[in-house]
């Protein structure tokens, strides 16, 4: 998970696809840029699409936003953990039954969904 620079809320990887871009290509991407580590597209999975009232958000800045969210899993990725100074203020791996209480919003509906298929 990251801890976000605008919300001071951990998080986990992600952002916009580019145009053009194939939604695995943006997990892929967004993966890399905001924490250092590779994943391949082979090794993903699809875990859900996430949208509705709980993706509705407005960022401290002002912006207001209903996300569609796509979200794959992987257990296999590469390299080491480099924190992006300009969206991550620290990169952290948590136990399943250790996750911080500070989540932000928009990713608890995600993560309340994964804890439900593993636990």
């Amino acid at each position: 998970m990251q801890l976000r620079t605008d919300n001071k809320k951990w998080g986990l990887p992600g952002g916009s696809i580019e145009i053009g871009e194939k939604v695995e290509e943006t997990a892929i991407r967004e993966v890399k840029e905001e924490t250092g580590l590779t994943i391949c597209l082979k090794d993903l999975k699809l875990f859900g699409v996430f949208s509705g009232e709980r993706q509705h958000y407005i960022y401290p800045h002002g912006d207001e936003v209903c996300n569609v969210v796509t979200v794959f899993t992987t257990n296999v990725y590469g390299g080491e953990l480099q924190i992006d100074n300009e969206e991550s203020s620290s990169l952290e791996f948590f136990e399943i039954d250790n996750l911080p209480i500070d989540i932000s919003p928009p990713d608890i509906e995600i993560i309340e969904k994964y804890i439900s298929t593993v636990i």
